[in-house]
């Protein structure tokens, strides 16, 4: 619970106290005389209005600080999960992704080069390279809105969280490029199958950057991703207060 929460159940806990201690001190002073029931109940009754009165101008007055708070730890948590659970998931996606682009290149340049058909199961290797990539998107893209969406809560992300945004966009568009080139050099294999040495040498040379550029960009994001941990900033560094 937090501090106004506490100080909300103080404040109840005393005023049952006094109204308690009245009580007893009535019945105390009133023994052996005939007691006013009706009055006695009015004066309760007058003493617990007032007393909720009190407890509701305490908490109208810390409403505001309340509610700083909540958004605070709201903040806190949307943080917590997008930068330090959500990038290391990232992270394996993207190595995942740059794995199977790798290997499946190598499988494409070897039916070039031995002019052979490619694997039966080449659709689903792909498939699987595709599927790969949306969960990178759709991750990379539910840590880009959960930044943004902190301007709800009274606070802005700073330049150091608006950086982290910018490169998981940046890779994720990289990415996207990167695959469309992977997916024209492998639809053209097959036809290239009968094609002249220097067509096939060429096709060899742009799957050979394929592989290249996957593995350039999934070491920059690790190396970045890894900077991120190391520093381990705290969350005051990802977000400052609107004026």
């Amino acid at each position: 619970m937090c501090k106004f929460e506490y100080a909300l159940i103080a404040i109840a806990a005393v005023f049952t106290t006094v109204v308690l201690i009245f009580f007893i001190y009535t019945i105390y002073y009133n023994i052996g005389t005939k007691m006013e029931l009706g009055s006695l109940s009015d004066w309760i009754s007058s003493l617990s209005t007032f007393g909720t009165l009190v407890v509701a101008l305490m908490a109208y007055r810390k409403a505001p600080e309340w509610m700083a708070q909540k958004h605070y730890n709201t903040v806190s948590k949307v943080i917590e999960e997008a930068v330090y659970e959500d990038l290391r998931k990232l992270s394996s996606l993207s190595l995942q992704y740059k794995s199977h682009i790798v290997h499946t290149c190598f499988t494409l340049k070897k039916s070039l080069n031995a002019k052979d058909d490619l694997p039966s199961n080449i659709k689903d290797t792909l498939d699987i390279v595709e599927n790969l990539l949306i969960e990178f998107f759709n991750l990379s893209y539910s840590i880009q809105n959960r930044l943004k969406s902190i301007s709800r809560y009274n606070y802005v992300i700073t330049p150091y969280a608006l950086n982290v945004a910018e490169e998981i966009k940046n890779t994720a568009d990289n990415y996207n490029d990167l695959q469309t080139k992977f997916e024209l050099s492998a639809s053209e294999v097959t036809m290239l199958l009968c094609a002249d040495e220097q067509a096939i040498n060429l096709a060899n040379k742009e799957i050979s950057e394929i592989q290249i550029k996957s593995i350039e960009l999934n070491m920059k994001l690790s190396n970045y991703i890894k900077s991120v941990y190391a520093e381990n900033k705290s969350i005051d560094e990802f977000i400052m207060s609107k004026k």
